[in-house]
């Protein structure tokens, strides 16, 4: 921002003339250099949002889901855990968890709030990380989301049941978090998982689990 102060007070008219054109020019050349700048920062700004627009469209999270049911992911096995049949969900079978629809009530909810489920992914996979989504407190009806997990682990489906890392999905975070897990000490790759949620966020009655992603890179075996 320029502020200029024009004294004419004892200034002869030729010289307030010659004054005028060059506070004129200084005024001028302030306005181009913000909007040289102001253009900047706009071409920056659109850049982000377009590369942000990118990464909401690539399913949220910019990475590839090998849970995905539509991309051969399959829930095989919820162990002893019951699903929740009631009329709060829209598809009372697990495998909406697998699924990319998570408008309000599509999910899966079992009683309680400790559950298991075994899923088995659409090919080998060293896996580098899961995405938890659930529902924004935004648009749930009550306001309130205490039926999203709260503590859980993510595990390779074998005898030894071997733990690939943790988790604590925050409410107050945004819908879609993501969870790195540590690579496997024998540096193969799973075809099998098995989400355990442990805990929620304190209803009295359910879980529920609306999006569950498992990301990392393809064996090479499987790329062929």
């Amino acid at each position: 921002m320029l502020t200029v102060l024009f004294l004419t007070y004892g200034i002869g008219e030729g010289h307030c003339r010659h004054a005028h054109d060059g506070i004129m020019v200084l005024l001028l050349s302030s306005v181009d250099a913000t909007h040289s700048r102001t253009s900047d920062l706009s071409i920056h700004a659109f850049a982000n949002i377009d590369s942000a627009l990118d990464v909401f469209a690539a399913d949220r999270t910019g990475k590839a889901d090998f849970a995905l049911e539509s991309a051969g992911g399959t829930v095989v096995s919820t162990r002893c855990t019951r699903t929740y049949d009631s009329s709060i969900t829209s598809f009372p079978i697990f495998s909406a968890m697998l699924q990319p629809n998570t408008h309000l009530g599509e999910c899966w909810c079992f009683h309680g709030s400790q559950g298991q489920a075994i899923i088995r992914l659409a090919a080998r996979v060293h896996v580098t990380g899961v995405s938890l989504e659930h529902v924004s407190k935004l648009v749930a009806l009550s306001g309130r989301i205490d039926s999203a997990p709260l503590h859980g682990l993510v595990l390779i489906f074998a005898e030894d049941g071997e733990v690939l890392g943790s988790f604590v999905y925050d409410i107050n975070a945004k819908p879609v978090q993501y969870f790195p897990i540590k690579p496997r000490p024998n540096g193969q790759p799973t075809r099998f998982i098995e989400l355990a949620v442990n805990s929620n966020h304190g209803h009295p009655a359910y879980t529920c689990i609306y999006r569950l992603r498992v990301h990392g890179n393809m064996a090479e075996d499987d790329q062929n």
